[in-house]
């Protein structure tokens, strides 16, 4: 199939009757001396070497700048094996030097190819060695792939999942936004990014129809001189010169594809989603014990639940139903009694990112309680999915008529813990315990909210706005904290002054959680212990 799909690219794409190679060459590298398995066994070779060497690169920059792999194994990589570092510790490194490790392992290929050609004077063999080992850098340099390449553009950009929002970008919005004159943050790198990837995918289409219909013919030419060995070696080759070609190739034709649908009005590309309209459910005679289930009011006593309950409508929704669409205006919240549902967001690039998955317990929609304001992801029933919604006006009555039970302060907490990428894990039991302990904070712009060298026995977690994390002299700011954020747990768990002084870059909105608050839910709950001990010894790594 692959010898026929590139025979058909050729024709298409390179109707001219003088194929061959791109540059000139004395001998054949796929036939070096006339055998088809010196060839390949040299093709092997080169991309080995190469792919090798881009990991020595890698991992010596690495190394100088304090970060020295843990151990080194033998692994297949783009079906050719190499030498690879176990563990890559280039995480650990600041953004800088992280670029210039990505940007040795790029060039390291290169100098092995043109090495090969000059220390044996373009010997047959050679020739075929160093055309692997530029395969295997051309490879590398796959802007849409987790090669050297595009984790260097992610990093550049600062964004680690740029390649996704290129891919996506490219598929979903390019045509669309053609002639637009106002940009979204990030599109100029996505553009940038996306065109780098044309470019690649044509650079080996272009390769392909040079070059593989030449020894296509040769091989079907010289079947009947050919070994059983050297037949299959021969085609081995053509796999290992046209098959990343032929991949360039359908990645380009897709996307172009995709792109052009792009354009279609969306009642064309895409199917309506099924069940988007709420199923009104009979009102259950145990409305108090549903809501004894839902961690968000179980503190509150069965009094304080029947006048909630009285509010609140239970509703149904079908397999694959969107409840929540992403720039909708919000005005009711939602808290699960039976099904899972996905969270996710659409970001300006067309990217469907997952954000989490919600099951009976757990609640979603909490800001539309607190202010009108857009919903800012997609809420999709995994399965047959049942609810109990809340509208903003029967909120807003509950908190006039009982402001004892304060019921703004545990809906913005559970909202803010939802955010959290650290707290959306808990358990639906942590989160019961965990929400009358928050304590709100509130700081002005500039205020220092912890400093390093004090003693330390509350956590933070943001809840809207921005804070500093400013280096050991105090004076340059090395990272910046969001909502869902959260600072504070490395003085809790290594029992030490604080390693880093927080300051408000803007004013801001903050929950505090005590030491033994939290100590008491990481005893309940193993994995989330180790997730922020982790994340504590990543930070001081990286002196934050």
């Amino acid at each position: 199939f692959l010898f026929a799909a590139a025979a058909l690219v050729a024709l298409v794409l390179a109707p001219s009757t003088e194929l061959g190679w791109p540059f000139e060459l004395a001998v054949d590298p796929l036939q070096p001396n006339g055998s088809a398995l010196a060839g390949l066994l040299g093709l092997l070779a080169g991309a080995s070497v190469a792919l090798t060497a881009h990991a020595v690169a890698r991992a010596a920059l690495s190394t100088l700048f304090g970060e020295p792999p843990a151990a080194w194994e033998l692994r297949l990589r783009y079906l050719v094996p190499a030498l690879e570092p176990e563990s890559g510790p280039l995480h650990l490194l600041g953004r800088a030097r992280r670029m210039g490790a990505h940007a040795a392992a790029l060039v390291a290929p290169w100098p092995v190819a043109l090495a090969a050609l000059v220390l044996f004077e373009g010997r047959d063999l050679a020739v075929s060695f160093a055309l692997g080992a530029a395969i295997a850098g051309f490879a590398d340099a796959c802007p849409f792939a987790p090669t050297s390449a595009g984790q260097l553009l992610a990093d550049l950009a600062g964004r680690i999942d740029l390649r996704d929002h290129a891919r996506s970008y490219l598929s979903r919005r390019f045509l669309s936004r053609l002639g637009t004159r106002h940009f979204f943050e990030g599109e100029k790198v996505i553009l940038a990014t996306s065109s780098l990837a044309a470019l690649w995918a044509l650079a080996g289409t272009d390769f392909l129809a040079r070059s593989v219909p030449r020894e296509l013919l040769r091989l079907v030419a010289a079947t009947d001189f050919l070994t059983g060995v050297e037949a299959a070696a021969a085609g081995s080759s053509l796999v290992l010169v046209g098959g990343g070609s032929v991949a360039a190739l359908v990645v380009m034709l897709q996307l172009m594809v995709s792109a052009m649908g792009s354009v279609l009005p969306a009642s064309v590309r895409t199917r309506p989603a099924r069940g988007v309209t709420a199923r009104a459910i009979e009102a259950s005679e145990d409305r108090i014990g549903e809501l004894k289930q839902i961690p968000l009011f179980a503190s509150l006593n069965e009094a304080s639940l029947a006048q909630i309950g009285a509010g609140t409508e239970k509703v149904g929704y079908d397999r694959g139903a969107l409840i929540i669409r992403q720039g909708d205006a919000g005005d009711r919240f939602f808290a699960l009694v039976a099904g899972k549902v996905l969270i996710e967001r659409v970001h300006e690039s067309g990217l469907v990112q997952p954000v989490a998955v919600r099951g009976p317990g757990d609640c979603f929609g909490e800001v539309a309680l607190l202010e009108p304001v857009p919903r800012t992801a997609n809420v999709r029933a995994l399965g047959p999915v049942t609810a109990l919604t809340l509208t903003r006006e029967s909120f807003e009555r509950l908190v006039r008529e009982r402001p004892d039970l304060d019921l703004a302060r545990l809906v913005r907490a559970s909202a803010a813990l939802n955010r959290s990428r650290f707290f959306s894990a808990v358990a639906a039991d942590g989160v019961s315990s965990l929400l009358p302990r928050l304590a709100p904070r509130k700081v002005d712009a500039g205020e220092v909210v912890v400093r390093r060298g004090e003693p330390g026995d509350t956590f933070f977690l943001i809840d809207d706005g921005a804070l500093e994390v400013l280096d050991d002299a105090g004076e340059r700011v090395v990272a910046t904290l969001g909502a869902g954020d959260h600072f504070g747990e490395i003085a809790l768990l290594r029992d030490v002054p604080r390693t880093a002084t927080v300051r408000a870059a803007k004013p801001s909105a903050l929950w505090s959680l005590s030491k033994d608050d939290l100590f008491s839910l990481l005893a309940r709950d193993l994995s989330l212990s180790g997730a922020l001990e982790e994340e504590a010894r990543l930070r001081m790594k990286g002196g934050r």
